[in-house]
Formats: C-alpha cells, structure tokens, sequence
C-alpha cells in the first residue's frame, strides 16, 4: 500500500473471519456480534449477503441454544460399568413363548406334495362352465 492511498475505506471481513470462529466454536452469540458489526462495516453485496445468511444461522442456534446439551453427559467409572447390574429378576417382561405348531406346514410341504400332486383333477361342476358341458 502506498503512502499516498490515504485511509482504508471501512471493510467486514475481519469482523466477519472473527465471526466464523466464533461460530465455530459454537460460540454463536458471539458470532451473531461480529457479523452485525460486519455487515455495519460493509464489504461486496456478494460478502453482506452470506454474512446475513451466516448471521440468521448463528441466531437462530443462540436462541435454539443449541451447544446445551440436554441431558448432561455423564462420564462413567470402570467399576461402575462392571457393578452388578441393578435390574432384578421380573422387572423385564418375558419373552414370547415359542409356538410349537409354528413351521411345520413348511416341514411337511415336501412329503405332502407328492401325495396332493398325483390326485386326480376334481371336474368343473358349477357355475356357466358346467351349464355348456354335454
């Protein structure tokens, strides 16, 4: 930059790289200040409109808090994951009780079909079929 240039025009991109960070970091309070003073300060229309758009994100997960988590993590010890566990016997409903019907029209198809395949065909005696027979 030359001596002679004078002052630098106002520009958002600083604000608007701190504002990134910020968001992140899930800080989106802080990046919801930053892109304001970024898009105050200004910068090309193609710049203030992602950072209106970064802007409305960063909004609406600072009113959704969204970085709360819910429940709180809860970080276990070894000896409590080994413990006995506190579920008694009865407090788990029973499993369903197996059918013992349950397959064996499966087990007996093949040695029935033999048998049900060399049945003689049964002849067509009702409806208008059996009225055009001789």
């Amino acid at each position: 930059m030359s001596p002679n240039a004078g002052p630098v025009p106002p520009n958002g991109n600083q604000d608007a790289q701190a504002g990134l960070d910020c968001f992140k970091g899930e800080d989106y309070l802080g990046a919801v200040r930053h892109y304001k003073a970024a898009i105050q300060a200004g910068g090309t229309p193609d710049d203030c409109r992602d950072w209106r758009a970064m802007l409305a994100l960063a909004d609406a997960n600072a009113t959704a808090k969204i970085n709360v988590e819910i429940p709180k993590p809860v970080y276990f010890k070894r000896e409590t994951l080994l413990e006995r566990s506190p579920v008694r016997d009865g407090d788990l409903p029973r499993p369903p009780r197996h059918r013992p019907g349950h397959g064996c029209f499966r087990r007996l198809w093949p040695l029935l079909w033999p048998t049900i395949a060399q049945l003689p065909q049964a002849p067509l005696t009702t409806g208008s079929a059996a009225r055009s027979l001789p």
